[in-house]
């Protein structure tokens, strides 16, 4: 692989984790990539939307990259469009990879990866198990 692909990969790589880095040390993050109109996705919204006051006790900002060109905010503020991509690339997912969720903690870290969505109780659990978050409380 020529030099300069490698250096161009790794600053689209960098300049995603840069759209994350606004995050860092301030909110764990859920980033969820599909497709438009996937199932998965909405499922995950459904789960979430009755629990917006335990996703802010966690400090969890929740966003979908949809179809590796927009990015919808599911709750808190969410990168803008021109980063999903980015961060598609970022994660290592290719544009056909299906419905996939991250969790991404406040050092910046990946702490959870499935190809379906978090449930409540999984989501909070590995949440409250954080270091970072039993100093929280």
């Amino acid at each position: 692989m020529p030099v300069s692909l490698v250096i161009a990969m790794l600053a689209t790589g960098a300049a995603a984790m840069e759209s994350l880095d606004s995050y860092r040390w301030q909110n764990r993050v859920l980033v969820m990539f599909a497709g438009s109109g996937d199932p998965q996705l909405q499922a995950q919204r459904d789960e979430l939307l009755p629990v917006q006051d335990q996703l802010d006790e966690r400090d969890l900002v929740v966003f979908a990259v949809i179809d590796g060109r927009r990015i919808e905010p599911v709750h808190g503020r969410a990168p803008a469009d021109d980063q999903a991509a980015l961060l598609q690339a970022a994660f290592d997912l290719p544009a056909d990879a299906g419905f996939t969720a991250l969790l991404v903690g406040k050092d910046g870290g990946v702490k959870w990866r499935a190809n379906r969505p978090a449930w409540q109780g999984e989501l909070f659990g590995l949440i409250d198990a954080m270091p970072m978050r039993r100093k929280e409380r």
